[in-house]
């Protein structure tokens, strides 16, 4: 005869085991510390549950470890799945890697087009990789009609924020008159900005356009403060 606690026994086990009761599941800073200690077997299966549940954050680490065989073979079909389902939740960081796939073909078909819309998206969430990106798209005309004065915007966005190679392109813009009236106070101060993060070709234009400028005006450059990217745009309509 089964006693009232041995009929209880198997069926709260029986629950346990299928309702996961049995432990807490690892949360995402738990499994970004494995990661980061490079426990990947720990790392990957806890961010496979939260990725899983609609974990943006998960879903995008997700797809860096099957990108980079961390944990799991390398499989670059599996990190895309990881990285759209990131971006379509608006995971900055996963339109900015959805953005550069597409531009570059890789793991997917190229598509300049696609690029430029996951490139915005990131870009209009204040990511400075995919404003100068962005800036790049519309300065070449790749996956838009080329047009100077949003690269001026876009690279002034992503300069604020200290972006090397934005500061180096806006420079060349201001100086060159691209999609902005001519200024070459503007462009040695974004050359200044962009040489002092080791930018080669900023270092080497900074002492032409240095050259050409009264001992002033390079003396008041360090004190300066430049257009924003609205000012800019405002000025050139």
């Amino acid at each position: 005869m089964y006693t009232l606690r041995e009929t209880f026994t198997p069926l709260l086990l029986a629950l346990a085991l299928t309702t996961g009761a049995c432990g807490p599941t690892q949360t995402f800073e738990q499994s970004a510390a494995a990661y980061e200690r490079k426990d990947y077997p720990t790392a990957f299966t806890g961010f496979t549950k939260l990725a899983e549940q609609g974990d943006a954050r998960a879903q995008y680490s997700l797809g860096n470890m099957y990108e980079d065989g961390q944990g799991v073979p390398k499989d670059e079909k599996q990190a895309m799945v990881w990285f759209r389902k990131a971006a379509e939740q608006g995971h900055a960081d996963a339109q900015y890697t959805l953005g550069q796939r597409y531009d570059s073909g890789r793991g997917v078909p190229k598509d300049e087009k696609q690029a430029v819309a996951w490139y915005r998206k990131a870009a209009e969430q204040g990511d400075a990789n995919a404003q100068y990106e962005l800036g790049v798209m519309y300065a070449t005309g790749q996956g838009v009609p080329q047009y100077e004065k949003q690269a001026v915007v876009w690279y002034h966005k992503a300069a604020e924020q200290g972006d090397a190679n934005a500061q180096y392109n806006l420079s060349v813009m201001y100086y060159n008159g691209q999609g902005v009236p001519r200024d070459e106070q503007s462009a040695y101060f974004w050359l200044l900005l962009a040489s002092a993060q080791r930018n080669k070709n900023a270092a080497e234009m900074r002492d032409d356009v240095e050259r050409r400028l009264l001992p002033e005006q390079r003396a008041s450059a360090r004190d300066w403060k430049p257009k924003t990217a609205a000012q800019s745009s405002n000025a050139t309509r």
